[in-house]
């Protein structure tokens, strides 16, 4: 009961158009009533890395496509209501076979432009090809610089400009070997003695028993996205090709406009600009931050005249100045000069700001005077306050920080500081 596949000896499908799109097969099998094999699919199954056909058969979507030895299994959504043995009419969805399929050539295009730019010892490790974009996972030793990268793009343009022909060719193992070396096999060796062979214009030679344009032209476009070094000696490569390129362009293009009407310039002068700006505001932060100083030195005096005391029920030596904020004003970089100048001033002190991030979040900043570490460590409290905020901190004995996203009870904080702080004062084991 195997499946004929029929889009297997072509470029897209059996002909040299795109009408098998659509077709007609006998369903063989129904599998829990969702897992359809039919006596022939135009279905490209996942495989290679290449990912599979959606589309419908009859009324029902297909949303999977695998293949299991020589049967090709479509999943459908929901309850599958023909019968076996009913003849049905399918369709392949045609954008997004032909977005994978030009995704897939770039795919080689991409392997043999790294090769050209960084060296023969390029070998594929891994691919995946996907509607909206792929990715290439090649062997080299190092990340690659942006010049290494726009050179790769570069070389696979050139390929697409030059619109060679893309052949495919079925050859016994042993010609194919012979005639192409082993450096076909980038996907891994091929389980068969026939071998399928994709030749890109004599440049990439590979078996692959995905599906391809017919020339390089059609894929218009190709844009890589990132890369990155994914482990030792693997770099990965992102890239998209035809109209996903191009939407891919006309997206920085567009932040690009947005970012020269911010800035109040135009194209010509957008880096020009830009770097003024960055200038100007390097210059603010060191003028704000001189601003707070001065005015962190001038809230200190205040801000141990506004502390409470807090005293131990059974020991009266025992004892700690509190201060507690909860600011939406002051960001945390005004509070940590305050809170470290203050406990120098004042060793009893223990300093608690929690400043308010745009109303969604919360920065917990604690310091413990010399006196006061002797009680209570910041790391400590930090963390527990932290934890009442729904996040966690650290830090040192006498400096902690953290954070969290929970600011409904925030008003009661400190009352529950208050409780916690005369419960360590109270405690004499300490």
């Amino acid at each position: 009961m195997l499946t004929l596949m029929i889009h297997r000896n072509e470029n897209y499908c059996i002909t040299t158009t795109l009408v098998f799109f659509s077709f007609d097969a006998k369903i063989l099998r129904i599998i829990n009533k969702n897992l359809v094999i039919l006596d022939k699919t135009g279905f490209y199954p996942r495989g290679g890395g290449q990912e599979p056909d959606f589309g419908y058969i009859g009324a029902h979507k297909v949303d999977d496509v695998t293949k299991i030895k020589d049967k090709v299994l479509h999943h459908v959504i929901g309850t599958f209501e023909q019968k076996e043995g009913d003849v049905v009419n399918c369709v392949v969805e045609k954008d997004r076979r032909l977005s994978i399929t030009k995704n897939h050539t770039a795919t080689h295009i991409i392997n043999h432009a790294s090769k050209s730019v960084l060296g023969s010892w390029v070998w594929q490790n891994s691919a995946y090809k996907d509607e909206t974009y792929a990715r290439l996972d090649i062997t080299h030793h190092s990340a690659l610089s942006r010049v290494e990268m726009q050179e790769i793009e570069r070389k696979a343009n050139d390929i697409i400009r030059s619109n060679l022909p893309v052949l495919i060719n079925f050859y016994p193992r042993g010609v194919a070997e012979q005639n192409y070396s082993f450096r076909i096999y980038q996907g891994g060796v091929v389980p068969s003695n026939d071998v399928r062979i994709v030749n890109i214009g004599g440049l990439d030679i590979e078996a692959c028993g995905g599906t391809h344009v017919f020339n390089t032209g059609e894929l218009g476009l190709i844009k890589i996205i990132k890369t990155e070094r994914i482990q030792d000696g693997v770099v990965r490569i992102e890239f998209v090709a035809g109209a996903n390129a191009l939407n891919r362009v006309q997206d920085q293009d567009d932040q690009i406009q947005y970012i020269v009407n911010k800035l109040g310039t135009n194209r010509e002068k957008v880096l020009e600009t830009f770097s003024k700006n960055m200038d100007d505001l390097d210059k603010s932060k060191k003028k704000i931050k001189s601003l707070l100083r001065s005015i962190s030195i001038a809230t200190v005096e205040q801000t141990i005249k506004d502390s409470i005391v807090l005293k131990s029920e059974s020991n009266a030596n025992r004892f700690l100045n509190c201060y507690f904020k909860i600011d939406e004003e002051f960001d945390d970089q005004f509070h940590l000069l305050v809170g470290q100048n203050s406990v120098e001033r004042n060793p009893d002190l223990v300093y608690i700001s929690i400043v308010i991030v745009e109303s969604k979040s919360a920065k917990v900043i604690v310091f413990c005077g010399k006196n006061a570490l002797k009680i209570m460590k910041a790391n400590v409290l930090a963390n527990h306050i932290s934890k009442m905020l729904g996040g966690s901190g650290g830090g040192t004995p006498n400096f902690g920080q953290g954070g969290g996203t929970i600011l409904e009870n925030r008003q009661d904080l400190e009352e529950m500081l208050k409780k916690s702080l005369l419960e360590k004062l109270n405690d004499l084991n300490e």
